[in-house]
């Protein structure tokens, strides 16, 4: 504590000075060339939800009821601003909880755009 009341007498308070390269050491580098537009190139545009027709949801609704667990589907649903297509047994459809399970994919009734029993 000495050293540093004797720093402060000899020499004043610290004062930070701002520095144009200051935070130049925590600035991200490229290891990879080309790989910042290699992996902007592979983003995903996000679509817009399409809007269902009420013929096309009693379908759906038709189609949901026809189904068992264990069936084999294919699950077309939008999620993140994209059109899903997810294959797989049927695990659950939660009437509760407006969802179908999908393997362990948890999909909400409302998202779903398409489902159809595939042939094993």
């Amino acid at each position: 504590m000495r050293d540093i009341k004797r720093s402060v007498a000899k020499y004043g308070r610290h004062v930070a000075r701002p520095h144009a390269d200051r935070a130049r050491q925590f600035m991200p580098f490229a290891a990879l060339k080309g790989y910042h537009e290699l992996a902007h190139s592979q983003e995903a545009t996000r679509i817009p939800r399409p809007e269902l027709p009420e013929e096309r949801l009693a379908e759906l609704s038709e189609a949901l009821q026809s189904l068992n667990p264990g069936d084999d589907v294919r699950v077309s649903f939008y999620e993140g601003g994209q059109r899903i297509t997810l294959r797989g047994p049927l695990s659950k459809v939660d009437e509760v909880a407006h969802s179908v399970s999908i393997g362990v994919k948890r999909i909400p009734l409302a998202s779903i755009l398409d489902i159809e029993p595939t042939s094993s």
